[in-house]
């Protein structure tokens, strides 16, 4: 190990990798570390004799981002993406024991029966809803002010459990739905939010000279862990270490010292710039208390736990036609899952032929202990569920559990005051970066991004290389080091998660 590294990344989850990743394809050396024994985080795969490929975590992406179609390109896993198809785009709510289809037109919506007629011409007045302006609001209060209680109750409930696995009451509006907030705050209503947003979009377009892209919905032929994994091999084995149990983070001597056991040894690694991509809690623990900006709120940030059961069942037993992406199911409708995604028709390829494939998702920060069940009560309840939603017979051909107690991070109310706490965290030691869900959004994308955007400040703040050069061979001096400060008020949200 060398005497002094440029960069270490604490952390291999799609953040932690994305960052490393950008780091090095710039020139920079880098060093990441991750506790578990693989890289991914809860993005995992396995493909299962008999059934096919299952998802452990995020079953799918979305996005049309011209960066991340050109990281899988660099990868050389591009070809290997299997876009859903026509059933990526059918989707249903579990409403008065019957899944009904979401609509996906004008006119689809007008026929639905997923709101009354009453709802519908609610929606009408919803330009005329005062906006309420340097205030925040749960997710909930916002919605139902601008929508009416049946649009909340049927529509925004069922995204917010599905998405965040988070309770809209108590989640804030200002950091879950940031520019949605602000832009209905300066524009008055959702829909001039939207038409102007879309008005911009397409200005930049045409000046850029960029046909519109639409975002897909993808995976690929292994799962979703193919991408970690191909970071992974792309970033090299001296780059990456896993089963590393750090115990301590300091500052000596101008630069980072972590310690901790390092593949049965103690060892300790010091770095020059130190980027930790791992939840806020753990960051904060591992940090301590000895900076002089207080690190307690990052323990604060809640995690929902969630449990993903999979269940594999012959294609003649299960009785509904599957005909789409799954349902979602509102928290007044007293559903023991919060979802069922329906992974054989939105990626056939993956799974066997004659066998179908589901996933369902349990727990949330609405009933938090049904998802730390045992497995075989979690196994039986999916089961039932199936039986009474699907229409599924007998028993399944295989059934998957995996829990995760903190599954997706909270952005309840004051989470804005505990991401300023990050800020200051890093304007106190300029070298620290803090970074990963728990900050500028919880999905696949919003993490990758996120990842992207720390890699960039410190390429920014730092340079392409460091004045430290890795594999310095001990006893050579090192170079002056240097402080330097952050841009912007240390009392601000860092751009990094954004």
């Amino acid at each position: 190990m060398p005497n002094v590294l440029d960069t270490v990344v604490v952390g291999a989850g799609i953040t932690g990798l994305s960052c490393a990743w950008r780091l090095h394809s710039a020139g920079r050396s880098v060093l990441l570390l991750e506790r578990g024994s693989r890289v991914g985080g809860v993005i995992h795969s396995e493909r299962i004799p008999g059934v096919g490929v299952i998802d452990h975590g995020p079953q799918t992406l979305r996005s049309g981002d011209p960066a991340l179609l050109a990281e899988f390109r660099e990868l050389g896993i591009e070809e290997d993406r299997c876009v859903a198809g026509a059933a990526g785009s059918h989707r249903y709510v579990f409403w008065q024991d019957r899944l009904v289809p979401l609509p996906h037109s004008p006119v689809a919506f007008l026929r639905s029966p997923i709101l009354p007629t009453s709802a519908k011409l609610r929606l009408l007045l919803e330009p005329f809803a005062r906006p309420r302006r340097d205030q925040d609001e749960s997710v909930e209060d916002f919605f139902r002010h601008r929508l009416g209680r049946h649009a909340v109750e049927r529509l925004v409930d069922p995204f917010v459990s599905g998405v965040y696995a988070g309770d809209p009451r108590q989640l804030s509006m200002r950091s879950v739905f940031p520019a949605l907030k602000e832009g209905v705050d300066r524009k008055g209503s959702l829909l001039r939010w939207a038409v102007s947003r879309a008005r911009a979009a397409g200005r930049a377009r045409r000046e850029r000279g960029t046909p519109r892209s639409r975002p897909q919905l993808f995976s690929f032929k292994e799962g979703l862990g193919q991408w970690p994994r191909a970071l992974e091999a792309a970033l090299g084995p001296d780059r990456v270490r896993t089963g590393v149990d750090l115990k301590a983070v300091r500052r000596a001597e101008g630069h980072w010292a972590l310690t901790g056991d390092l593949g049965g040894s103690q060892e300790e690694i010091r770095a020059r710039v130190l980027v930790l991509a791992i939840p806020a809690p753990g960051a904060a623990a591992l940090l301590g208390g000895g900076f002089p900006a207080d690190s307690r709120p990052l323990m604060d940030i809640p995690y929902a736990p969630v449990s993903t059961v999979h269940l594999a069942w012959r294609r003649e037993d299960v009785g509904h036609p599957l005909d789409g992406f799954g349902y979602l199911c509102p928290s007044s409708q007293d559903r023991p899952v919060l979802g069922t995604l329906w992974i054989s028709s939105l990626f056939p390829q993956r799974v066997e032929e004659g066998v179908v494939l589901t996933t369902s998702f349990v727990g949330g920060a609405r009933v938090p202990e049904q998802a730390t069940r045992p497995p075989q009560e979690l196994v039986g309840l999916a089961v039932g569920e199936h039986r009474r939603t699907l229409g599924a017979r007998g028993e399944p051909l295989e059934a998957r559990v995996v829990t995760y107690p903190r599954g997706i991070p909270q952005y309840e109310f004051g989470h804005e005051q505990r991401v300023e706490a990050a800020a200051r965290m890093e304007a106190s030691a300029p070298d620290l970066y803090l970074t990963g869900s728990w900050r500028g959004g919880v999905s696949v994308p919003d993490c990758w991004a996120g990842g992207r955007a720390t890699a960039d400040r410190v390429l920014s703040e730092w340079g392409r290389s460091s004045s430290l050069e890795v594999g310095r061979t001990e006893g050579s001096p090192p170079r002056p080091y240097r402080e330097r400060g952050r841009p912007g008020s240390p009392t601000g949200p860092a751009e990094g998660g954004t």
